[in-house]
């Protein structure tokens, strides 16, 4: 028994039938003869391309959602971290806090227990600030860092900028030391501090 294709496209049916008469009719003539035509079709190319397109679009939706759920459990979603957290993490070696406040501020309240220090001032510019922030990660911009000021302002507009130049794993001790809506701050969270030894 003959098995023929199916008409490759809806259009070809009206050219059959000029040649054959009505489709129906040559269907039946040839299936009286023993011949069976399939009458499935299959489906055309771009139709294929846009069935794998959704396919892959879909696993990468998919990669993005995982990918969230896997961030640390420390950070906000908007990457913030609270003072408590940040200790944690830079005990365990995990992450650097770096206080960005001016040198008074820091003779005047201590900084956090182990933190470095890199004075930001947007008024005069960001090359310093910038250029001690590749010394402290020796110029890998992976480094898991936390930046801390006063009251999460500044500390918020560094981390911009730090992420805008490549850094990505930025996160911003949004509390900062005297507290903000965010917090009560390190300070009244009573976590260890320690003299500014290059103030």
């Amino acid at each position: 028994m003959t098995v023929l294709p199916p008409p490759v496209h809806a259009k070809s049916e009206g050219r059959r039938r000029r040649h054959f008469g009505t489709f129906g009719s040559a269907r039946d003539n040839f299936q009286a003869e023993g011949v069976i035509v399939a009458s499935s079709m299959r489906p055309p190319f771009h139709h294929d391309v846009a069935l794998r397109f959704r396919r892959l679009a879909a696993a990468v939706l998919i990669g993005l959602a995982a990918a969230l759920i896997a961030l640390p459990a420390l950070a906000g979603t908007d990457g913030t971290v609270s003072p408590d957290e940040a200790l944690q993490q830079a005990s365990r070696g995990e992450l650097t806090i770096i206080d960005i406040r001016r040198p008074d501020e820091w003779r005047a309240s201590g900084v956090p227990a182990g933190a470095a220090q890199a004075t930001v001032n947007f008024s005069r510019g960001s090359a310093d600030f910038l250029a001690r922030i590749r010394q402290l990660t020796d110029g890998d911009k992976s480094a898991p860092i936390a930046l801390i000021c006063a009251g999460g302002v500044r500390s918020r507009h560094a981390a911009r900028l730090l992420r805008s130049r490549g850094y990505d794993n930025v996160l911003d001790i949004d509390e900062g030391m005297f507290g903000s809506a965010a917090g009560p701050g390190w300070l009244r969270r009573e976590l260890p501090l320690e003299a500014c030894s290059s103030c």
